[in-house]
């Protein structure tokens, strides 16, 4: 691995070692590249070999208009697996895009013209809805989903459970996507009471609350039973709060200081905060974040990684990622 950082003209490398029957067997012949994409063919773990492309569109539009023409002019086998992969800064449609302006029109048709001349199906996106955003202008943050997956239809014959997921932007403006083509079996979780939820402000209340709702008539077992499930289904919606990160929509769901709401990092943990409690204090509706709020509360680090955290600015309500 050192001769291949040396090779890359990198400074550092990080490698996980091979453990029991963990990893996979990936082959990638690349066969031509140029700035804007890398041709590759592709083979996990002796499966059928599949045509990667991996692009990145280029920020003016006419120069992006070309590459969609010349990818699609040398792609003179659409009968074969294949996949696009990348930052195509290009959106398919105006819901991929929140801002001050739209995508122009002829933006938008050309691309869709790549795509449908080669035959593409867009991979559902799980996770965040957008996957690039820009610095605060005129206090509003644009977010753009221009980073995505194309396969034809061959190509999703062979991964018919494939699953893409945006992960969070961690020093970048773009989310990293996490292409999963391995079908993942859930197994259920056997619920047991977690030591650390007593050290929540909630959980006594949560369980106080259960039990304490009138079941109606029936015998004492089964009022019992009914209890027990609720208060087990409320305590495993207390734990995923706590465990889980908020997408803010319009922010009055989300407590700054107890949730995992902020980009790149955990909880904030009580501090000083002036007195507010709920994100919905640092928004301005339908503007985005109020920036001067946000820089008068929270130190630099912590103000810049909460005006990167991606945020509706059409007041949705506020969900689980």
């Amino acid at each position: 691995m050192n001769r291949v950082r040396r090779k890359l003209n990198f400074d550092y490398m990080f490698c996980v070692k091979l453990r029991d029957l963990s990893g996979a067997n990936t082959n990638i012949h690349v066969y031509e590249w140029c700035d804007n994409y890398i041709k590759s063919n592709i083979n996990i773990n002796n499966d059928l070999n599949w045509k990667g492309i991996f692009v990145y569109g280029n920020l003016v539009f006419q120069k992006r208009r070309k590459l969609w023409q010349e990818l699609t002019i040398s792609n003179m086998c659409k009968d074969i697996p294949q996949a696009y992969l990348g930052d195509f800064n290009d959106i398919l449609s105006q819901d991929e895009k929140v801002g001050i302006h739209p995508q122009p029109r002829i933006y938008l048709e050309t691309f869709r013209r790549f795509v449908d001349d080669n035959g593409l199906i867009d991979v559902n996106l799980k996770g965040s809805k957008y996957t690039w955003f820009s610095n605060p202008r005129n206090n509003v943050i644009t977010r753009e989903r221009l980073d995505r997956v194309l396969v034809n239809w061959k190509w999703l014959q062979i991964y018919q459970d494939v699953t893409l997921r945006a992960s969070s932007a961690v020093s970048s403006d773009h989310c990293a996507l996490i292409l999963d083509t391995q079908r993942r079996v859930r197994i259920k979780k056997e619920f047991r009471f977690e030591a650390y939820w007593a050290e929540h402000e909630e959980c006594k209340e949560v369980i106080k609350k259960s039990w304490q709702m009138d079941e109606g008539n029936g015998n004492c077992w089964n009022q019992f039973t009914k209890k027990r499930i609720r208060c087990k289904r409320e305590m495993m919606k207390l734990s995923s709060r706590k465990k889980g990160r908020w997408s803010i929509g319009n922010g009055a769901e989300v407590d700054i200081c107890e949730d995992n709401w902020v980009a790149g990092t955990g909880k904030l943990g009580r501090g000083k905060v002036g007195g507010i409690r709920r994100v919905s204090e640092l928004i301005r509706e339908g503007e985005g974040w109020d920036m001067n709020k946000i820089m008068d509360i929270f130190p630099g680090d912590v103000a810049d990684l909460i005006t990167k955290t991606p945020i509706s600015l059409i007041n949705q309500k506020d969900f689980f990622l």
